[in-house]
């Protein structure tokens, strides 16, 4: 599995592809809705439905040679909006975060909107 990175308006910063380590919290969903309890023994339920914004990509990218990452900091530093896509599909978001712990680099992702819905 293979996650590209791109600036989502032109721009000088290059685009990455990379192999994806482990897809870590990427299939996660969940939808906007709560549960009150009510006076008489109850309860209401609100469902405002589900939406991508809501999810957090936590990505494992495994190990990656200096030139990568140095795309990958270019990314984190230049870029405002990123489009990721995957085998999902893609999606306009923001890199969060750019991290190594141990020698294994991780990213994270936060999707604004499906793109290709």
């Amino acid at each position: 599995m293979i996650i590209s990175l791109s600036p989502a308006v032109y721009s000088a910063t290059e685009p990455v592809v990379l192999p994806l380590k482990s897809i870590g919290n990427l299939p996660d969903m969940a939808r906007r809705s709560s549960r009150v309890a009510t006076l008489d023994g109850g309860a209401v339920l609100t469902d405002y439905g589900y939406t991508d914004a809501d999810r957090t990509w936590n990505i494992d990218l495994g190990a990656l040679d200096e030139a990568v990452v140095g795309k990958l900091q270019a990314l984190i530093k230049n870029e405002s909006q990123i489009v990721a896509a995957t085998a999902e599909g893609c999606f306009l978001g923001s890199l969060q975060s750019l991290g190594s712990r141990g020698g294994i680099i991780t990213i994270t992702f936060l999707p604004v909107e499906r793109l290709d819905a």
